[in-house]
């Protein structure tokens, strides 16, 4: 019998976040920093619960970056109003006893077998589409040409690493043009590309750590016209603008990021790459971290921008060899 899942709450950068289980809660928990004291499975009163970034969200929706709750500096950032674990002095309500209602035998009407209809897939809105054509091996798979039509996405990739029971590049491109919201359908094909099931029989596969996910959120994959995944998803209301994503070129290099108007870069985030705070080979297993950090300052250096505004040709020169000098010393390049 398989055990149920408990909703479990626990304490972030000033705000109490509602996850699906608690090992869930407890890896969110350690990625951003959390108060890992304050995970419990009844839920917080008297303060706001934010149970919409996470409850229903796969791990590969879950931004790089967590800001800071708004207007919450200092320890309360870390430690929650009152005690996590023990919260305020438990209410006994007042026992009811309900009235009995003697029991009415219903009326019994004969069963009726419904019609059974062949569901068919949904591409009207970027949803739906669970009943995908079954077009295999992938040497059956069709394409229209090179790339799926209004996507950099090569046909033959999609072709190649879709799963099994997911249709085929035609099928795609055909759900893709005649969405209402393309980059839905872009996530969802990406979805379906690799596996990234768990170890364990029976794991959810929520699409964390699947690459064809993380090429659609750092706009690796996109749309030829019209924003990219990241940049759309930011700028919704209530779910992610508080995001941040690391963009991406064609090879995989970090371009820049995306992120939301409500996104803050937090005060461990910024600590991190200050003098004193890390020795070479640091940011080693993290090079993304470190290469937003080299574009960032690049970019500023190029336009002329904070620090580098004003700066001789000479020295602009001179930063950029120290900005590179940097960045190779961060990933454990000698220098």
């Amino acid at each position: 019998m398989a055990t149920p899942t408990v909703l479990t709450y626990v304490f972030i950068r000033g705000k109490w976040y509602a996850f699906p289980d608690t090992p869930t809660a407890r890896e969110a928990a350690t990625k951003y920093q959390g108060n890992i004291d304050s995970l419990r499975t009844s839920k917080p009163v008297g303060v706001l619960v934010d149970d919409r970034t996470f409850i229903e969200r796969p791990r590969s929706f879950w931004p790089d970056v967590l800001a800071d709750a708004e207007g919450v500096t200092g320890d309360a950032l870390v430690n929650p109003p009152y005690n996590p674990v023990q919260g305020p002095a438990p209410v006994t309500p007042a026992v009811v006893t309900p009235a009995v209602t003697p029991p009415v035998t219903p009326a019994v009407t004969p069963a009726v077998t419904p019609a059974v209809e062949t569901p068919t897939p949904s591409g009207g809105n970027g949803g739906g589409g669970k009943d995908y054509p079954n077009i295999d091996p992938p040497s059956r798979r069709n394409t229209s040409g090179t790339f799926l039509e209004g996507t950099n996405i090569k046909s033959a990739d999609v072709n190649r690493f879709l799963r099994v029971n997911s249709g085929d590049a035609v099928y795609w491109e055909n759900r893709i043009k005649n969405a209402n919201n393309p980059n839905d359908v872009l996530f969802e094909l990406a979805f379906n590309m690799g596996n990234t099931f768990g170890a364990r029989p029976g794991d959810r596969d929520t699409g964390q750590g699947n690459p064809f996910v993380g090429k659609v959120q750092s706009g690796q994959y996109k749309m030829t016209t019209g924003p990219t995944w990241s940049q759309q998803s930011v700028t919704t209301p209530q779910a992610g603008e508080t995001d941040m994503y690391y963009t991406k070129d064609t090879q995989g290099r970090v371009t820049g990021q995306v992120q939301g108007k409500d996104w803050t870069p937090s005060r461990d985030y910024l600590k991190q790459f200050r003098h004193g705070q890390w020795e070479k080979g640091d940011f080693e297993d993290k090079p993304t971290v470190a290469e937003a950090w080299k574009t960032h300052h690049m970019r500023h250096a190029a336009e002329g921008l904070g620090a580098y505004r004003g700066l001789t040709v000479s020295e602009k020169a001179d930063k950029v060899a120290a900005i590179n000098k940097r960045y190779n010393r961060m990933i454990g390049l000698d220098t």
